[in-house]
């Protein structure tokens, strides 16, 4: 049986626009986690200073959790929308 969903103009351009804030989001993150991996590498390598870059690691990691939970919750709102798409097409896949 072949599925048929009605989407409207509008749930169209709320997706795009939530897969492309998820894409910033993953483009964000990546960014970050590099600039973590080079800053932990460093201290292993250089103790000095070491202050600044205990405060540098907790100030990039609350960007990280504040960018995972940004992602999370347009990914819920995503799903959210599909939800609403697949309930819209159920009558619509019934008539046919």
């Amino acid at each position: 049986m072949t599925m048929h969903h009605v989407v409207t103009e509008q749930e169209m351009d709320s997706l795009r626009n939530c897969a492309m804030y998820v894409q910033h989001f993953d483009t964000s993150i990546g960014i970050l986690l590099g600039t973590f991996i080079t800053l932990v590498l460093g201290t292993i390598w250089d103790k000095s200073h070491l202050g600044e870059k205990i405060i540098i690691f907790f100030v990039i990691s609350a960007f990280l959790m504040w960018l995972l939970y940004l992602k999370r919750k347009t990914q819920s709102k995503i799903e959210r929308i599909w939800q609403y798409i697949k309930k819209a097409s159920e009558g619509v896949n019934e008539k046919t």
